[in-house]
């Protein structure tokens, strides 16, 4: 499975990330970054049920996965 890109919106908030070709690698030097969320954004993009979390109710998300 290749994933292009993905846009999640909430209320004002919008992202868009683009994943470039190739293998793509989520990291960050410091913990509390989003990584997980972003994970749990595209499992639930692919139709998992993804338990709420306290701040974000993914039932109120749009997320668009290509």
């Amino acid at each position: 499975m290749i994933f292009k890109s993905i846009r999640l919106k909430e209320g004002f908030f919008e992202r868009a990330i683009i994943f470039s070709e190739g293998v793509n690698l989520i990291h960050s030097e410091k913990n509390s970054c989003g990584k997980t969320t972003l994970l749990r954004f595209m499992l639930y993009a692919l139709g998992y049920n993804i338990p709420n979390t306290r701040k974000i109710k993914f039932d109120r998300c749009a997320v668009e996965l290509v």
